[in-house]
């Protein structure tokens, strides 16, 4: 049983990854998506995340020296800016949209910069790879970056991509709506 739309997307995302893997983290946060991935690449694999909020680059850091992580690079930076990774495919990515939690709520992920991420991670996921976007909709302009997201990973090539939306009836006002989409295996 799940107890929160995070474990979910976990437990999604850890069926595409194994030691050794590449994933990325597109809003680091809190760091806890982070360590996760960190955790199922093992120390042979690699980990990129990124926030534009150095509280975030801060809070990441200390949870995954914690936990006597090594292979995680923090990026102070757009998660647009992913085309500075050059040539790093991922076999998952993943993000968080909206304001860092117990943080500054005024700094939000905004629509242009979203889309321009995630594009950029699609184009950068390996056949069998995961890109999930969990977007809450509770700041301003929440619900427009996420119908947003919504249509460009829809609209994606079907021969190429699968997607599909998770929408959860949390009795909140504005709940948070989860984003998958899948690279096929070449056939």
């Amino acid at each position: 049983m799940h107890f929160s739309v995070t474990e979910i997307v976990h437990d999604l995302v850890r069926l595409h990854l194994k030691p050794g893997d590449t994933a990325f983290d597109g809003t680091a946060g809190n760091g806890h998506d982070t360590l996760f991935l960190a955790q199922c690449v093992g120390s042979t694999g690699r980990v990129y995340a990124w926030d534009i909020q150095p509280l975030a680059i801060e809070r990441t850091a200390m949870l995954v020296a914690t936990h006597g992580i090594s292979w995680v690079e923090l990026t102070l930076g757009n998660h647009a800016e992913l085309d500075r990774l050059f040539g790093a495919t991922f076999q998952a990515a993943t993000f968080n949209l909206g304001y860092l939690p117990a943080g500054d709520r005024t700094v939000t992920t905004t629509t242009a910069n979203s889309i321009r991420a995630i594009r950029a991670a699609a184009e950068r996921l390996v056949a069998g790879g995961i890109l999930t976007v969990l977007a809450y909709t509770a700041h301003v302009g929440g619900h427009d970056e996420a119908n947003a997201v919504g249509e460009l990973l829809q609209s994606l090539e079907p021969t190429e991509f699968e997607f599909h939306e998770e929408l959860f009836a949390s009795g909140r006002t504005a709940p948070p709506r989860l984003f998958v989409l899948r690279k096929r295996q070449v056939t």
